[in-house]
């Protein structure tokens, strides 16, 4: 009877400790994931920008990154399945120009024990405006005076957090207000 009631409570600590390693295995993914999505967003519509792209293209270069995501983890003690196919729901573009990519992907992981955690919680914002920076570069035509262009515009969309400045291949739009510097070049 006492032996039982040991491997009774010995059995429960195990699989709660199996069950703690498949949650924490799933939060570690969760940060790795929105992590690697704001970087593959980012250099998505830079290298759109950089060419004159529009927003479908840069949704396409998100999920093509995303692909890579499928197989990069393998556990030893866990199985993860990570349905990356349906990342395109959780893709939208905010007011403000901006890529958001928030929601729940539905991913699990399983220990060999039994114990299993579900759900991704994509949270990546705070991405530069893609929109915007294309729209002003369709406004933004050089003028003679182009010092004096350059720094009207600056004063106009300071507010709005937008930096111009002139490089060899044209203008430069940054979008000041973002974690991490975006540019566009105009030609």
């Amino acid at each position: 009877m006492l032996k039982s009631g040991y491997e009774r409570q010995v059995k429960e600590l195990v699989l709660k400790q199996a069950g703690l390693v498949a949650l924490g295995t799933l939060k570690s993914v969760e940060v790795e994931v929105n992590q690697y999505l704001r970087s593959a967003a980012c250099s998505a519509m830079f290298e759109v920008g950089e060419v004159g792209g529009d927003e479908n293209e840069v949704l396409q270069k998100v999920m093509e990154a995303a692909r890579e995501l499928e197989n990069a983890w393998s556990f030893p003690s866990v199985s993860l399945s990570l349905p990356i196919e349906n990342l395109g729901e959780f893709l939208s573009w905010t007011p403000d120009g901006s890529l958001e990519i928030s929601g729940l992907l539905p991913a699990s992981v399983k220990h060999v024990m039994g114990p299993e955690a579900w759900g991704i919680k994509l949270e990546v914002t705070g991405i530069p405006r893609f929109r915007r920076m294309r729209q002003l570069s369709y406004l933004v035509i050089p003028q003679e005076n182009f010092l004096d262009f350059l720094c009207q515009l600056n004063e106009n969309f300071r507010e709005e957090g937008f930096f111009f400045e002139a490089t060899s291949q044209g203008i430069v739009i940054k979008d000041l207000w973002a974690e991490r510097v975006l540019v566009s070049y105009l030609t």
